[in-house]
């Protein structure tokens, strides 16, 4: 179940890549250097089935994520510059509107560009 307090914790950060990651922008495949990390801690699992929670800075999604333990997730987005610093974090199902819940975080980027 999505609610308002499933998210305990999260950390945003800015990325360097090594090595160009592919993509897909506006229908076209590029490679990319950066990203835009968001590290979660949630109270329980994501359900596993066929729609996905997703989060949103704003209005923008981020449903791209893998999950790198015991309910924590890695949401990235190679969208640097459509994320609006202050815009409030929502978790939800990507189309379902009434699925969206806001959470306790806003979008901000502390600290230096991490290589």
């Amino acid at each position: 179940m999505i609610n308002a307090d499933l998210i305990t914790q999260m950390t945003i950060r800015r990325v360097r890549f090594t090595q160009p990651r592919r993509t897909i922008k506006d229908k076209r495949l590029v490679e990319v250097n950066e990203a835009i990390e968001l590290s979660v801690q949630t109270q329980t699992e994501f359900p596993i089935r066929d729609l996905t929670p997703a989060l949103f800075v704003g209005e923008q999604v981020i449903s791209s994520y893998n999950q790198t333990g015991p309910k924590q997730y890695l949401f990235f987005t190679y969208n640097l510059t459509e994320l609006i610093p202050g815009a409030l974090i929502s978790i939800g199902i990507p189309g379902l509107s009434q699925a969206k819940v806001p959470t306790n975080f806003r979008f901000n980027l502390d600290g230096p560009l991490v290589s």
